[in-house]
């Protein structure tokens, strides 16, 4: 968090990290809509599957008192055209079977199949009274038997009833579709058929309630995703002012009023403010007509620790390397010799450093033997080269040319990450020099920063 706060929210990864959640947040609110869709779809087939299965029971109805009525005509009038619509009903149209299939398909073995079940085998039952009575009918009305479908020819009376005279017969034959017997068979349909529709009425309900809590339910998630999409939308808004806008704002008004930048906001609108303050303090210092030697060491022409502190204050040192170069045997070369010979042993250091780094890098002297390499742009990828840079500086400044004498150096080096201050970077160089000149001298060390 405090790293966080020194270095700012980067707003390009904060508005990746939002559009991914609103990505998300419109995915799920998508499917929840499509599933709201299907519930209500699902609800409304559930509905009218019902509504169908009550008409196949109400089919099985009326096909019954289809049948009743059309065979009570033929048993009073003996006309054959009653009993043909009997057996067209019973035999061609069939709507009771089909009312039973077609039930049976949608609700299975539901208890409204059931009784539906026990109305079409009552149904049946009475089937058989109905072809004895019709062949009452026939035998009272010395027809042709054989002008009659083969139920009727197959129908056998029994030898009391052959020997009952026309009058008899016809009597018998309208007491067994009108009488008791009948009529309580007749009953126990319509008691069937009702307890059918209960059993579907509940059924109906039962889903209905179901698919409500179901849609309330679904209406409840919307509602937060909706919410929740808002609040995410609401986010990217107020972090865009307050991190992006509002800190835009207030860097217009420094720079009208000639100041330096407070670097605030997010990272991107701090990394401006930065660069402009090392441009603001450039030009400042030209303006107050600061010398050469304000910033720059008079014996080595490098930048002096006026220079690299301002350096430090201003580079982007998250994107940089930090190399603390020590002379190993500064005092013994002091002690053996005059100023004169001290001011060629630190220009020629100066000058090997300069040489083995980028006219982009900065090379400072920040005390009497020490130095320090601000290398712009670098990350741990350039270990092996750094490593290299400096075997090459230290061979160099190892041999005795010119007469002047052998130099030994050791340094330190850390690399900047984002998120890094400037201290910790300095502060992991500093060890990283320690640690390279306890393994022996003239050596180079590598330290993360913690």
């Amino acid at each position: 968090m405090k790293k966080m706060r020194e270095r700012g929210v980067s707003i390009k990864k904060l508005n990746l990290i939002m559009f991914i959640l609103a990505l998300i947040t419109s995915g799920v609110l998508f499917f929840a809509m499509y599933r709201t869709t299907r519930l209500t779809e699902k609800s409304q087939d559930a509905t009218r599957e019902l509504y169908s299965a009550r008409q196949h029971s109400f089919d099985l109805q009326r096909a019954s008192d289809y049948l009743t009525e059309q065979i009570r005509s033929f048993v009073v009038t003996g006309e054959k055209e009653y009993l043909d619509n009997y057996f067209y009903e019973a035999d061609v149209i069939q709507r009771r079977e089909h009312a039973m299939q077609n039930l049976e398909r949608t609700q299975g073995s539901s208890a409204a199949v059931q009784k539906l079940r026990s109305a079409l085998d009552d149904s049946m039952e009475l089937m058989e009274k109905e072809y004895y009575a019709a062949r009452l009918t026939v035998e009272y009305s010395e027809e042709d038997i054989s002008r009659y479908p083969e139920a009727i020819q197959n129908t056998v009376l029994t030898p009391e009833d052959e020997a009952l005279s026309a009058d008899e017969k016809q009597k018998k034959a309208v007491e067994m579709v009108y009488g008791d017997a009948y009529m309580e068979k007749k009953e126990s349909i319509a008691d069937h058929m009702e307890e059918c529709l209960e059993e579907l009425n509940k059924e109906l309900n039962r889903k209905e309630a179901n698919a409500e809590n179901d849609l309330e339910v679904q209406e409840l998630i919307e509602h937060a995703l909706t919410v929740v999409l808002i609040v995410i939308l609401l986010m990217m808004v107020l972090f865009s002012y307050f991190l992006m806008i509002r800190p835009l704002r207030k860097c217009i008004e420094t720079i009208r009023s000639e100041q330096e930048i407070d670097p605030t906001g997010a990272y991107e609108v701090r990394f401006l403010a930065k660069t402009y303050n090392l441009i603001f303090r450039t030009n400042a210092e030209k303006k107050e007509k600061l010398t050469y030697e304000a910033t720059h060491d008079e014996e080595t022409g490098l930048y002096n620790r006026k220079g690299y502190d301002y350096l430090l204050r201003n580079v982007d040192m998250e994107t940089a390397a930090l190399l603390l170069v020590d002379m190993d045997n500064y005092k013994d070369l002091r002690a053996t010799g005059g100023p004169e010979q001290m001011s060629r042993i630190l220009s020629n250091t100066a000058e090997e450093l300069l040489n083995m780094f980028r006219s982009t890098d900065y090379v400072c002297r920040v005390g009497d033997d020490a130095f320090a390499i601000i290398m712009m742009h670098a990350d741990d990828n350039l270990t092996n080269l750094i490593r290299e840079k400096f075997e090459k500086i230290r061979n160099e400044l190892g041999q005795e040319k010119d007469g002047i004498p052998a130099v030994k150096v050791s340094a330190g080096v850390a690399f900047g990450r984002n998120g890094d201050n400037t201290s910790s970077i300095f502060r992991a160089a500093d060890e990283a020099l320690y640690f390279a000149r306890k393994d022996g001298k003239s050596g180079i060390h590598f330290q993360k920063v913690n």
